[in-house]
């Protein structure tokens, strides 16, 4: 693992689309720090390795932290990303009642 400098058996790296391989310990907290910090943009959440800008996957992600807070985290930043400003008229209120 280029993170920590141990050896990990391949069966138990997380590999990226990069080609790059994490021992799942030291992938699983970098992610973790990566959502901690609110870095979960995908041009944030990327590849730990200096000069490489690898994207992790949203199932990546899932992998490393599913079950956990940090997964429930994870989503609730992605969902303000993507969720438009009030007030900018791109979204509506609907008009039928308890919708």
């Amino acid at each position: 693992c280029p993170l920590c400098l141990e050896e990990a058996p391949r069966d138990g790296a997380i590999e990226l689309d990069c080609a790059h391989r994490f021992c799942a310990t030291c992938f699983s907290r970098y992610v973790a720090s990566r959502i901690g910090e609110a870095q979960v943009a995908d041009d944030e959440l990327v590849c730990p390795l200096p000069g490489c800008r690898a994207e992790i996957t949203v199932a990546q992600v899932e992998g490393a932290t599913s079950g956990t807070d940090m997964w429930e985290k994870f989503l609730q930043f992605r969902m303000r990303i993507w969720q438009p400003r009030s007030g900018d008229g791109a979204m509506l209120t609907c008009p039928a009642a308890a919708c």
